[in-house]
């Protein structure tokens, strides 16, 4: 397998995948509204579309050892993954990265990528010459205006967006 095509796991009960060695090519929103919260990526990729993992419950990423000279990634790559708790790069002898997008979502105003749990934001670019892994943790406050759900003293629940409710049960 070198290439996944977009939308192959759309909306699919997946929750954990170790993608196989060799594959070097993910198109455009190949996981999005999955129950997908593990994968394991191989060294070997080469190009990640954006959106692969918007709207899922993704908790934990895991890049094995690059042995692709470069790996791009797609600009909305983990948008709306509220759950998101690390992206881990094991073992780079050298890893350069020269951005990392952003995790948004409604829920949450972005702060940026830090290389401990709750430590400082990092800047980009951000070389590692550590010959060990290098995981980051996304730094991200929840919203004011993020949609919450609330109970109703009659039984069931309205939700609420910016003020207004906008569903009820």
């Amino acid at each position: 397998l070198k290439k996944m095509q977009g939308g192959v796991f759309y909306d699919t009960p997946l929750e954990s995948i170790v993608l196989p060695n060799g594959m070097e090519t993910m198109d455009y929103v190949v996981f999005e509204y999955s129950q997908l919260k593990h994968i394991t990526i191989p060294g070997t990729m080469k190009s990640m579309g954006g959106a692969d993992f918007r709207n899922t419950p993704l908790e934990t990423v895991v890049f094995e050892s690059r042995t692709a000279p470069s790996l791009f990634m797609g600009g909305d790559m983990f948008d709306e993954t509220p759950n998101l708790k690390s992206v881990t790069f094991k073992g780079p002898k050298q890893l350069q990265l020269n951005t990392f997008d952003s995790a948004d979502s409604e829920y949450f105003n972005w702060l940026g990528w830090s290389t401990t749990e709750g430590g400082p934001v990092v800047s980009f670019p951000l070389a590692n010459t550590n010959p060990g892994d290098l995981t980051l943790y996304p730094k991200r406050t929840p919203s004011p205006t993020a949609p919450r759900t609330v109970p109703c003293s009659l039984g069931g629940t309205f939700k609420i967006k910016d003020g207004r409710v906008v569903s009820s049960t």
